[in-house]
């Protein structure tokens, strides 16, 4: 799947982490110490520009003291809606890859 497919949940996702970042008063230097990320990194998963994997949102969550469902909220709705298996008239799976409008 293309990463411009997921564009609108990682920048949603990057906004809440971001939000996190400062409500506890972080700079983005302290925040990829405490997580061991670079702070490059950490800019651009803020900015929506990275796919950031399960991994990346462990570490995120605990420098920032909270759970991945937390860094997620919002994301929910969307990405249940695209991992819904639906069949065809024969009994098929379909594709699912535009199940998210543009």
């Amino acid at each position: 799947m293309s990463l411009l497919m997921f564009e609108k949940e990682l920048e949603h996702l990057g906004n809440n982490i971001r939000q996190l970042r400062r409500i506890r008063n972080l700079s983005q230097e302290t925040l990829s110490e405490l997580c061991g990320l670079h702070r490059t990194y950490i800019c651009d998963v803020e900015r929506g520009m990275r796919n950031v994997t399960v991994g990346s949102l462990l570490r995120l969550a605990n420098g920032l003291q909270t759970s991945v469902s937390e860094l997620t909220t919002g994301l929910e709705p969307r990405i249940s809606e695209a991992l819904t298996v639906t069949h065809n008239a024969e009994g098929y799976a379909t594709n699912a890859r535009n199940a998210f409008p543009n």
